[in-house]
């Protein structure tokens, strides 16, 4: 019992400095990145082959990103990373699983933001995989994004 909970403490404390390291490493790959990029966007999504969509963005401190999407009809939940590649642009990949069958499908994507951080437009590559990770179709696609402002009640 004393052994398990040593190795649970010491995963805890491993994951604790690995998240501060990552951090770490994704504020000083951009300066200003993350008030450029935290906070959520409202997204129109063109994919070739399906109608266009919107879905909901948000980025998170230390590089995770949530996304809500329409997709694949019904809203499904992405879960992802991002990480600065220039001042304006960052890399994003993320999964969400599929509600087709057993398989999920990986995105990965090249955002710019423009010089106010309000709104970006990316491109990206979606790859759809089976149960066992094998890719069987990859399509790309464009989205543009704005981002939500806080419009307090009027008194």
């Amino acid at each position: 019992m004393k052994r398990n909970k040593m190795f649970v403490v010491g995963v805890l404390a491993a994951t604790f400095l690995l998240f501060s390291t990552g951090a770490r490493a994704q504020r000083d790959s951009c300066s200003g990145c993350e008030k450029l990029v935290l906070g959520s966007f409202f997204l129109e999504v063109h994919v070739v082959g399906i109608p266009t969509f919107n879905a909901l963005l948000t980025f998170i401190p230390g590089g995770g990103v949530i996304e809500t999407n329409k997709a694949q009809g019904a809203p499904v939940t992405v879960h992802g990373s991002w990480a600065a590649t220039k001042d304006d642009q960052i890399a994003l990949t993320f999964i969400t699983f599929s509600l087709r069958g057993p398989g999920m499908a990986k995105t990965r994507e090249t955002i710019n933001f423009s010089d106010s951080g309000d709104s970006f437009t990316a491109v990206f590559v979606v790859q759809e995989m089976d149960a066992n990770g094998n890719v069987f179709a990859t399509v790309p696609g464009t989205a543009t994004g704005k981002r939500i402002f806080v419009e307090p009640l009027s008194d």
